[in-house]
C-alpha cells in the first residue's frame, strides 16, 4: 500500500489540461516556462484552485505522473549542471561503444573511459604530507594525492552523464605517482557494486578509465562533499529545499530516468542547513552565545543579560557619548520609546521552557536633526518592573535623564516611566500632580496616533457625525500647547459625554452640557475666523504684495496643523442641522488619566522603526543582537559625523569647554576619569571639575568639561544608583594609600649608596616629574612643582648606568651635590623644565666640557683656546670611520680674528684637550631628524694608543604626535617632545629608561633610534661590575 493520504487532485483533469497549453508551457521543444508565467494561474483557476500554481508547476518540472513525457519529447542534451566543476563543460569525451547494461550479460563489467585536458587535471592534484610510526619513530613523507572533494562529484557527473546508473558510489582512497603520469582509484555502492579507476597521461590529454561490476541490493546516495556543501548551504540561507532540489532535478534528469545518486534528499538538505547555520553562531544556545559574545566582542556593548525571565540589554559607549553631549547643549532633551514583535524567534532555554514572545525596546533621541538610539532590550516579559530595570541600568550607565519622554499608550511603559523618572509611584499620582500644576522632574507624552487611537477604539460605536464632532474635539486638544486651556478642553469634553440630557434647562437657562457644547464648537471654528481677521487687517495698510504674501507664507508654516483641525471643525458644524446627542459615559471613564498626558507630534515616530527593519526575517536571538549591535555602531557613526560638522561650521566651543592640556600632546594617564562618560581626564581646574560631595583623592572620579555642564541635581542622582553595599569590605576592599613620592625619591642618598656598592642588586630609575603620583619637592622652605623634566633624566640615567659599569666616571662625576639644586634659583612655585637635551647637556658640562680646542695662528699673533661642551657634527659622520671623527669633521682651519691678519689658524691637536664625556649633537643640513639602527652607531672610537672613546647611551627622542586638521607645521615644531635614555651596558645589552615607566626594558639592536644626542667615554680600563638592569 502507498504511504501517504490520498491525493484529491484529478490528475486526469490535469493532464488534459496541461496538454491543452502545451504551447503555452514547452518553450522551444526544450524547456519549460518559469515558474513565474501566468500560465501556472491560469491552469489552477481552470481547476476551480484546487491546486496552486506552484504546484502545478513542480508536478510538470519533476515528470510526476510522466505529465513532463507526454509534453517533451526524449532529448539527448548536454546539462549543464551548478554542481559540476570547470571541468564538466569540457568537450572532449570519449566513450566505449556501449554505455549502457541492455545488450550485457549479467556478469560482464561495464567499461568506459573520458579524457579531460591536461591543465584541468593539475588543478585536481594536491601534495599532502603524510606520517608513518616505526616503533617509537615517526616519519614523515609526501604523496601526490587528488582534491578532497572535488574530483569525487567530477568523477560522479561523468558516470551520470555517460552511464545514468543510480549507484552512488562512494571513494575510498586514490593514488597519484609523483611524476603524476598515473593513478588509480577505487569506489563501492552500497548494493555491491564495485568501481575500479585508473587515469594515464597522453601528451596533453589525461584519460579516465572506469570498470563498473554489477550489484545486488539497494542503492544508496552519494555524500554531499566539500565545497559543494558550502556551496548548498549558501544557496539554501534564501530559498527552500524543494526550490534548489527542483532546480538540480532540471538540469541533471530526462524525461523516464530514474533519479540521480547526487541529487541530495531532502533531508540531507535541512541537515546541511541546520549545520550551516549552526557555524554561524557562538553557541547553540542562544543565551550562551551572547554571554560569550558579551566576554569576547561586545563586553563594553552588552551590560546586563538574564535567562529567566530573558531579557538583554545593550548599548554601545558612542552611544552616551553622543546622548551626552546632546543633553549638554539642550536642557529640554527629548527620548522616544517604543517596542515591537515578530523581529527574534522563541527559542527553548536550558531548563527545557520556551519563551514567550520576545520584544525590542528601543529609546531614541533626535539632535541636529538626526535620529540615533540610544538604549535597547530584547526581553520576553513586558511587565513594568521589566521595563523599569531596564530604565534604572539606562541612568546608572551614565546617560543623562530627559527632561521628555513620548511614547504610547501602553500601562505598562506609562508605569515604569513613571516610576524610573518622575519619582510618583502610579499613573494617578503623576496625573494629580499635573492637575494640581506641579512641575514634575520629566514631561511624560504620548505619540499623536496612540492618543487619537484611544478616544476612536471608545467611539467606534457612536453614529459618524457624533464621532467626528468628538474627533474634531481631541485634534483642538492636541493642538494646545497652554496647561490651563488644555484643563478646560478636558473638562468640556467629558461634561458632554457625561450628560445623559441636552437642552436648556427647566428654569429656561442654559446647562452646563449646552454650555460645554457651545464651547468646543465656538473653540473649533474661532481660529480660522480669527486668522482671516488678521489677513483682512494687514491687507489694509499700506504694505507692499511681497511683505504680504511673506507674512502668509510664515502663518500657513507655524499653523498649519490648527488651521488643518479647525476646517475640520467648521465643516462639521456647517453640516450638523440638528443638536447632537453626545452622551458616552465609556469616554471619560477609560480616558480620564490618559487625558492629561498632553501628547505632541516629534519627529522619533517617523523612523522608530528604523532599527526593526534591518532585520528582513525572524532570527536568533543572538544574531539580532549582533546584527542590531553592528547596524548601530554604524548609524551612530553617521550621527557622529553629521553632528560634527554641524559644530565645526555653526557653533563656537568656549575655551573652558576644551582641554588645554591634551593638545600640547600630555595625553591623560587614565588615573581620573570621567564619572558619566569614563574617558580619561586632567585634574588641572578647567579641564576637569570635582564632584561636590566626594573627598578629592588619588584616582577618584571626575567630570570632564563637557560632562560638567549637564544638571548637577542629575550627576547627584547617578552617584546614589551606584552605590553598593560593602560587607566587611568584600565587594570592594579598602585601597591601602601609599605616601607619595617626590622627585629622588624621599632619601636621595640612597642613589649614591647603590653606585658604591661592588654588587649592587638594582638600578634606580628616575620618575619625571610631572607624574601624577609625586608631590612637590621642598626646596629652601618652598614647595616647588615641575614638569617635563626627561632632558635632565634621560641624561641623569645614562651617567647612572655608566658608573654602574665604569668605576672611573663614578669618581669624577658623582659628588655630594644633588641635581635638584639646578631648580633653587628659579624662585618660583611651578617650574616647567622643557629644554633640548644637547643644550642641557651643555650647561650641566660646562665645568667639564668635551673638548678644549686649542688654535694658532702661523704669523704668532695668539693662541686661542675654545671651550665646547657639545660637538656638533652632521650625520655623515656616524657612517663614516669614527676614528677619524676629530681630524675630519671636529678640527677644521679658522681665519684668523687678529686685525690685518688673513692666515688660517691651525689645531695643535697634540695640546688638545679631550674630556672624559664627549657628548656629541648630530644634525642634518636639511633640518630632517636623524634616525639611525642602534646597531650602525659606532661603539668605540680611538683617539689614542692607550685610550678610546667608548658609547656610554644615546638619548633619544619621541616626536610629539599631533593630529593634522589640528595643528600646523608651526604648531607642531613649538610642542616639546619626549625624551628617553638608551644606556648600552658592559654586557653589549641596550637598556631603555623612560621616566614615564616604571621599570626598564630591553630593547634590540635592529631598534631606530632619534638619536638627539650621543654620550661617549673616555676609558683606558673597563671593570665590569655586577648588576641587575
Amino acid at each position: 500500500m502507498k504511504r501517504g493520504r490520498p491525493t484529491n487532485i484529478d490528475i486526469d483533469l490535469l493532464k488534459k489540461i496541461v496538454t491543452i497549453n502545451k504551447d503555452k508551457i514547452i518553450i522551444n521543444q526544450t524547456s519549460i516556462v518559469s515558474k513565474h508565467d501566468i500560465i501556472w494561474k491560469s491552469i489552477s483557476k481552470e481547476m476551480n484552485y484546487s491546486i496552486k500554481p506552484e504546484s502545478i508547476y513542480a508536478f510538470v518540472n519533476c515528470n510526476r505522473y510522466n505529465i513532463k513525457s507526454e509534453l517533451m519529447p526524449l532529448q539527448n542534451t548536454e546539462i549543464d549542471s551548478e554542481v559540476n566543476s570547470s571541468m564538466a563543460s569540457s568537450k572532449n569525451i570519449s566513450s566505449d561503444e556501449n554505455n549502457s547494461d541492455d545488450h550485457l550479460p549479467d556478469d560482464k563489467p561495464l567499461e568506459f573511459s573520458f579524457r579531460v585536458n591536461r591543465e584541468e587535471f593539475s588543478e585536481l592534484v594536491v601534495e599532502k604530507i603524510y606520517q608513518r610510526k616505526q616503533g617509537k619513530k615517526t616519519n614523515y613523507y609526501k604523496q601526490n594525492t587528488l582534491k578532497d572533494g572535488e574530483w569525487q562529484i567530477y568523477v560522479t557527473n561523468k558516470i551520470w552523464e555517460l552511464t545514468r546508473r543510480k549507484c552512488g558510489y562512494n571513494f575510498k582512497r586514490n593514488y597519484v605517482l609523483q611524476d603524476k603520469q598515473t593513478g588509480n582509484y577505487k569506489g563501492s555502492c552500497n548494493c555491491t557494486s564495485e568501481l575500479q579507476g585508473k587515469f594515464e597521461t597522453e601528451e596533453d590529454e589525461v584519460t579516465f578509465n572506469i570498470t563498473l561490476t554489477h550489484g545486488n541490493g539497494s542503492c544508496r546516495k552519494t555524500y554531499v562533499r566539500q565545497p559543494l556543501r558550502d556551496k548548498f548551504g549558501e544557496i539554501l540561507l534564501h530559498h527552500t529545499t524543494d526550490e534548489l532540489r527542483s532546480k538540480l532535478g532540471n538540469q541533471l534528469i530526462r524525461p523516464n530516468e530514474p533519479e540521480p545518486p547526487h541529487l541530495p534528499k531532502p533531508e540531507v538538505l535541512r541537515t546541511l542547513k541546520k549545520e550551516f547555520n549552526a557555524a554561524k553562531y557562538y553557541n547553540d544556545d542562544p543565551v550562551t552565545a551572547i554571554s560569550i559574545m558579551h566576554a569576547n566582542r561586545y563586553t563594553d556593548t552588552i551590560h546586563y543579560l538574564s535567562e529567566i525571565p530573558f531579557y538583554v540589554h545593550f548599548w554601545t559607549n558612542h552611544q552616551r557619548d553622543i546622548f551626552c553631549r546632546y543633553a549638554a547643549k539642550n536642557k529640554d532633551t527629548c527620548v522616544f520609546i517604543d517596542s515591537t514583535g515578530g523581529v527574534c524567534s522563541k527559542f527553548i532555554k536550558r531548563n527545557g521552557t520556551k519563551t514567550r514572545i520576545l520584544f525590542l525596546y528601543i529609546i531614541a533621541a533626535h539632535f541636529n536633526g538626526q535620529q540615533f538610539t540610544v538604549g535597547q532590550m530584547i526581553s520576553e516579559a513586558q511587565d513594568t518592573v521589566t521595563i523599569l530595570h531596564f530604565w534604572n541600568n539606562w541612568l546608572k550607565y551614565g546617560f543623562p535623564q530627559p527632561a521628555e519622554v513620548v511614547m504610547d499608550s501602553s500601562e505598562a511603559l506609562l508605569n515604569a516611566t513613571t516610576m524610573a523618572l518622575t519619582g510618583y509611584k502610579i499613573i494617578d499620582e503623576y496625573c494629580n500632580a499635573i492637575m494640581k500644576e506641579e512641575i514634575p522632574s520629566v514631561y511624560i507624552r504620548l505619540d499623536v496616533a496612540h492618543f487619537m487611537r484611544l478616544y476612536l477604539t471608545d467611539l467606534k460605536k457612536f453614529p459618524s457625525m457624533i464621532r467626528v464632532f468628538y474627533l474634531a474635539c481631541v485634534g483642538k486638544l492636541i493642538c494646545i500647547t497652554d496647561e490651563k486651556e488644555m484643563k478646560q478642553w478636558i473638562k468640556a469634553i467629558f461634561t458632554v459625554a457625561l450628560s445623559e440630557k441636552t437642552g436648556p434647562l427647566p428654569s429656561g437657562e442654559e446647562s452646563l452640557c449646552s454650555l460645554s457644547k457651545s464651547f468646543l464648537r465656538k473653540g473649533i471654528t474661532e481660529q480660522q475666523d480669527n486668522i482671516q481677521n488678521e489677513k483682512d487687517d494687514l491687507s489694509s495698510e499700506d504694505e507692499s504684495d511681497d511683505d504680504f504674501n511673506n507674512y502668509e507664507d510664515k502663518t500657513s508654516n507655524n499653523n498649519a496643523v490648527e488651521m488643518s483641525w479647525t476646517a475640520w471643525g467648521t465643516k462639521i458644524i456647517d453640516e450638523a442641522k440638528k443638536d447632537l446627542y453626545c452622551y458616552g459615559p465609556a469616554l471619560p471613564k477609560k480616558n480620564s488619566n490618559v487625558a492629561v498626558f498632553p501628547p505632541v507630534v516629534p519627529p522619533l515616530k517617523a523612523n522608530s522603526n528604523a532599527s526593526s527593519k534591518v532585520l528582513v526575517k525572524k532570527k536568533r536571538v543572538d544574531e539580532v543582537t549582533e546584527v542590531l549591535i553592528q547596524y548601530i555602531q554604524g548609524r551612530t557613526k553617521i550621527v557622529d559625523a553629521g553632528t560634527q560638522n554641524d559644530n565645526a561650521c555653526n557653533e563656537s566651543v568656549p575655551d573652558s569647554a576644551t582641554c588645554k592640556a591634551c593638545p600640547r600632546g600630555d595625553t591623560p594617564s587614565g588615573i581620573h576619569r570621567c564619572l558619566r562618560c569614563n574617558k580619561p581626564v586632567h585634574i588641572p581646574d578647567g579641564y576637569s571639575s570635582h564632584i561636590d560631595g566626594q573627598e578629592e583623592e588619588y584616582g577618584e572620579s571626575q567630570l570632564c568639561s563637557s560632562c560638567n555642564l549637564i544638571d548637577p541635581t542629575l550627576t547627584s542622582q547617578l552617584l546614589a544608583k551606584r552605590k553598593f553595599e560593602n560587607w566587611r569590605g568584600e565587594v570592594k576592599p579598602k585601597s591601602t594609600k601609599k605616601p607619595c613620592s617626590v622627585y629622588f625619591g624621599h632619601q636621595p642618598h640612597i642613589i649614591d649608596e647603590k653606585l658604591l656598592y661592588d654588587k649592587n642588586v638594582g638600578l634606580p630609575l628616575l620618575k619625571n616629574g610631572g607624574r601624577k603620583e609625586l608631590k612637590a619637592v621642598h626646596v629652601d622652605k618652598r614647595l616647588i612643582n615641575f614638569s617635563n623634566t626627561c632632558a635632565f633624566d634621560s641624561i641623569f640615567q645614562i651617567l647612572v648606568a655608566a658608573a654602574c659599569d665604569y668605576h672611573e666616571l663614578l669618581e669624577k662625576y658623582f659628588g655630594p651635590k644633588n641635581p635638584k639644586d639646578r631648580i633653587v634659583t628659579c624662585g618660583v612655585e611651578s617650574v616647567s623644565c622643557v629644554t633640548n637635551v644637547a643644550s642641557y647637556a651643555g650647561h650641566l658640562f660646562c665645568n667639564y666640557p668635551s673638548l678644549i680646542e686649542v688654535s694658532v695662528c702661523p704669523n704668532r699673533c695668539h693662541v686661542k683656546r675654545t671651550v665646547l661642551p657639545v660637538l656638533s657634527i652632521k650625520v655623515e659622520a656616524l657612517d663614516d670611520d669614527f676614528d677619524l671623527i676629530f681630524e675630519k669633521y671636529i678640527f677644521f682651519k679658522k681665519r684668523c680674528t687678529t686685525l690685518g691678519c688673513t692666515e688660517e689658524m691651525e689645531v695643535k691637536v697634540s695640546e688638545c684637550t679631550i674630556g672624559d664625556i664627549v657628548i656629541f649633537e648630530p644634525y642634518c643640513s636639511d633640518g630632517r631628524p636623524v634616525r639611525r639602527k642602534l646597531k650602525s652607531i659606532s661603539r668605540v672610537a680611538k683617539i689614542k694608543d692607550t685610550e678610546k672613546l667608548c658609547l656610554l647611551g644615546v638619548a633619544h627622542l619621541y616626536e610629539p604626535k599631533t593630529s593634522k586638521s589640528s595643528f600646523d607645521d608651526k604648531n607642531k615644531k613649538s610642542i616639546p617632545g619626549h625624551y628617553a635614555a638608551i644606556s648600552l651596558r658592559s654586557d653589549g645589552k641596550w637598556i631603555i629608561y623612560d621616566d614615564m615607566w616604571d621599570s626598564p626594558k630591553n630593547i634590540k639592536n635592529n631598534f631606530d633610534d632619534h638619536a638627539a644626542a650621543l654620550f661617549y667615554g673616555k676609558l683606558k680600563e673597563q671593570k665590569k661590575v655586577t648588576f641587575n638592569s
